[in-house]
């Protein structure tokens, strides 16, 4: 743990924390807001990714296959920009084309072998 938050003082991360895929992303953005309203597609998308501050480094422990070892997790911050195709279909049937920004928040966890 003193070595890990050694190496954090001097601005070199002894890890890397993959960036979740756009696949990813796109799954965790909120499906339709209403019942009567549905998304039939999204276009123009945009992603823009970034790692918040606040990154936790858990204790040494002894894990079987990988040995000892620290718990990191860290949250990545998602903004996605994009265009939603939406079908209202109360009281009447009319399709729109809306453009949206999301934030979407997604927790990413790995072990990091001691040195």
């Amino acid at each position: 743990m003193f070595v890990v938050g050694i190496l954090f003082a001097l601005g070199q991360p002894p890890f890397h924390l993959a960036p979740p895929s756009d696949a990813e992303v796109i799954a965790a953005l909120p499906k339709s807001p209403l019942p009567f309203v549905e998304i039939l597609g999204r276009d123009d998308i945009s992603l823009t990714k970034t790692i918040q501050s606040g990154v936790k480094i858990g204790p040494l422990l002894l894990y079987p296959l990988l040995g000892s070892g620290h718990a990191v997790e860290a949250t990545w911050q998602c903004e996605v920009t994009c265009t939603e195709r939406l079908r209202l279909r109360f009281p009447v049937s009319v399709e729109v084309a809306v453009q949206r920004r999301h934030m979407v928040e997604i927790p990413v966890a790995t072990v990091v072998p001691a040195p």
